[in-house]
């Protein structure tokens, strides 16, 4: 093995998340998908660009509030 190679998976071990998610995080997204509002909500988001690069996307916290203060107020794509 090339030391490359050896230094490449010492800096994975030291910086990627494990493998398997946190189940609290888990818990927490399913409590919250399950919301009357979630199903609108989750599709208004991916109409406007959720998933993509942009501005959904890279500010998603602030999609989120603009959306939940005025509904139609957040174009699609």
């Amino acid at each position: 093995m090339s030391t490359y190679t050896h230094i490449k998976r010492f800096v994975n071990a030291a910086t990627l998340p494990d493998d398997e998610p946190s189940g609290a995080e888990i818990d927490a997204f399913w409590k919250a998908a399950q919301r009357p509002a979630f199903p609108a909500l989750h599709i208004q988001a991916f109409k406007a660009g959720y998933s993509q690069r942009g501005p959904v996307e890279l500010n998603l916290g602030d999609f989120v509030g603009t959306i939940l203060a005025d509904p139609g107020s957040y174009p699609t794509r």
